[in-house]
């Protein structure tokens, strides 16, 4: 053993140069790989993150909601009746305050209600395709990391009462639109209003920043 070291030794002493390109060959390329993993390891981790806080964890739809019983299937057994629409159908979340309430005392920590819609916003000519979300302002404020992201306005502007709307930043430049400006928001059933934009944000999202509409 005492006889390997002493070779060792020789060698890396007799031979510096050598000995020196090696070690910093070997630090380039342990100092590279690790970067390429922090560096993926980030990416991923900012990816869940950013998933994270633009999808909300728990959504309540109306899709399996059914039709009441009909007569004829009370009165004859043999009768099935399907494919039945109430002449005025009007959709929406079926008791909505007791769903909150339930969930206000499922959820630990804050939590805040916001309803979705897609639709189109317009102005002078111009329009964009937006996703329209409809947020409580001072219960949104406690849990959405939007309100650190404006670059014009702010979020607090919600709370002031009016069809006011904030937008992304680069939805509003797609509009040509800017702080003050009023645009005219177009649901899928064609009916519209005229929102002031009070705020500009901008997350780093593409999606958000280019399709997304928040108002009160």
């Amino acid at each position: 053993m005492r006889l390997i070291l002493d070779i060792a030794v020789t060698h890396i002493l007799g031979r510096g140069r050598q000995t020196l390109v090696a070690v910093i060959g070997v630090a380039v390329g342990v100092g590279f790989s690790i970067a390429m993993a922090a560096l993926m390891q980030g990416g991923q981790d900012d990816f869940v993150e950013q998933l994270i806080d633009t999808m909300p964890h728990v959504q309540i739809t109306d899709e399996q909601r059914s039709t009441r019983r009909q007569p004829a299937e009370t009165e004859f057994d043999a009768a099935a009746i399907s494919g039945i629409r109430p002449p005025d159908d009007r959709r929406g979340i079926i008791n909505p305050t007791a769903a909150m309430a339930w969930l206000g005392g499922w959820v630990p920590g804050n939590l805040a209600q916001s309803l979705r819609t897609q639709g189109v916003v317009r102005y002078q000519g111009r329009e964009a395709g937006a996703a329209f979300v409809g947020v409580e302002p001072e219960m949104e404020r406690a849990i959405s990391p939007i309100v650190e992201d404006f670059t014009a306005g702010s979020f607090a502007a919600l709370s002031q009462g009016g069809n006011n709307l904030v937008v992304g930043d680069r939805m509003a430049e797609k509009l040509g639109a800017g702080l003050g400006d009023t645009v005219t928001a177009v649901s899928s059933s064609g009916l519209s209003r005229n929102f002031r934009i009070t705020g500009l944000f901008h997350t780093g999202t593409t999606a958000r920043d280019e399709g997304e509409a928040t108002c009160s």
